[in-house]
């Protein structure tokens, strides 16, 4: 399995994202997908591509 981070802002509060919608494409050409907030300095321990 490729794994993903989708990087995103720690609140979404008065905005507007629309990241949930590539996740239905990426899982079925066989992409996990995490979202991840741009400012985490820590790694989730996989191997993924950032977008």
């Amino acid at each position: 399995m490729k794994y993903c981070a989708i990087l995103s802002m720690d609140s979404l509060e008065d905005f507007e994202a629309y990241d949930h919608l590539i996740e239905p494409h990426l899982l079925a050409r066989g992409w996990q997908t995490s979202t991840v907030s741009w400012r985490k300095k820590t790694s989730t321990g996989h191997n993924m591509m950032l977008y």
